[in-house]
């Protein structure tokens, strides 16, 4: 209660309202002025919300905690003259986020399970949400977790937390952390059915070239999450002083999405040790 929350990206009024109900500040970024005006007509009176619209770098202020689930790509606009690269976009948005804040980074894996699956090669498959070129290639952008990781720590990220998101990137049905999934409970096949079940969510009626559940329990046993997952989450505090109570300090280590309630982005149980070799749900407040 009481922080300033950066919701940069069109993330879901799920979440926002969520930030708001729980007494933050929220301000959200999008770059669409229609987005922007729906916004704001949907969430007008939850709490204290300011939406703007337009490109990243015209946000001043420095944040409590800074989400940007879906990435970097989306965050560019017309109005902010020459596209900003990866590395520059990552760099702006942590620049926002206060000395000791918070920030939660997603990336999609440009090789994850998503790529493997799909029938469509990636260069047909661009919609209208994305804004960027699919032929142009940014070589500031990380090609895997390593290199992601590196390059956030050099930017003053202290990283407390990588989570895995499956089975889509823009909507995971799961996210596990990078610790949980190279454990025993991954190794031993106990975290499948829940990783199967965000796999048949997301490609339910669709056709793919090979069974992602399969693909997705593989990669699992064989301690290969991180290298497949096709979304990565970085949860980290920009360098300064530790504040216990600053948001984003605590993360359950695997979330997982309730498919029948639930839009995207709003992940309401986490899965918790239960005596010396079990596991048990715990609601999320």
């Amino acid at each position: 209660p009481g922080a300033h929350v950066l919701v940069a990206g069109p993330l879901g009024r799920a979440l926002v309202g969520r930030l708001l109900d729980a007494g933050a500040a929220v301000t959200w970024l999008l770059r669409s002025h229609p987005d922007a005006d729906a916004a704001t007509a949907a969430l007008t009176g939850r709490g204290a919300l300011t939406v703007r619209c337009g490109d990243l770098r015209k946000l001043a202020g420095e944040y409590d905690a800074v989400i940007a689930l879906d990435g970097v790509d989306r965050l560019a606009s017309v109005d902010g003259g020459t596209p900003l690269s990866w590395a520059d976009a990552v760099r702006t948005l942590v620049a926002t986020a206060r000395p000791g804040g918070s920030v939660v980074l997603g990336v999609p894996n440009p090789l994850g399970l998503h790529r493997l699956v799909a029938m469509a090669p990636r260069t047909t498959e661009r919609a209208d949400g994305d804004w960027l070129p699919s032929a142009g290639h940014d070589a500031t952008a990380p090609a895997g977790l390593p290199a992601l990781l590196t390059h956030v720590t050099m930017l003053g990220l202290r990283v407390g937390k990588v989570l895995l998101g499956y089975a889509a990137p823009s909507a995971p049905g799961v996210l596990i952390s990078r610790f949980v999934a190279r454990g025993p409970l991954a190794l031993a096949g106990h975290l499948a059915p829940v990783v199967g079940a965000a796999c048949e969510t997301a490609y339910a009626g669709r056709p793919v070239l090979a069974d992602p559940r399969r693909l997705a329990a593989d990669a699992l046993r064989a301690g290969a999450a991180g290298e497949l997952a096709p979304l990565w989450v970085v949860v980290g505090t920009v360098d300064g002083p530790d504040e216990p109570g600053a948001p984003f300090r605590s993360v359950p280590d695997v979330i997982v999405a309730d498919v029948e309630a639930a839009p995207e982005w709003d992940l309401p149980y986490e899965i918790v040790p239960d005596g010396p070799v079990g596991w048990a749900r715990r609601l999320l407040p």
